[in-house]
């Protein structure tokens, strides 16, 4: 299975993206200290700032793999 080459933007958060789409992952407790330790992934359009998908799981690994997939089926 792929997965996407993030760029840690901060702590707990992590992005990839082109021209017309930004992935971000991130943990939010990772991030701050709060919340849940779950993975977060979100997929907006750059373009409208639409957001196009928003998913959770349990490891960082699986929502990289999600975005992947996502990537390869609708672009």
């Amino acid at each position: 299975m792929k997965t996407l080459a993030l760029k840690r933007k901060y702590k707990g958060i992590y992005e990839v993206q082109n021209d017309n789409i930004l992935i971000s992952i991130s943990n939010p407790y990772s991030a701050n200290g709060m919340g849940t330790n779950a993975w977060e992934t979100i997929v907006e359009c750059k373009k409208s700032g639409e957001e196009l998908r928003h998913e959770w799981f349990d490891t960082k690994k699986q929502a990289s793999e999600f975005g992947a997939k996502w990537v390869i089926e609708n672009l």
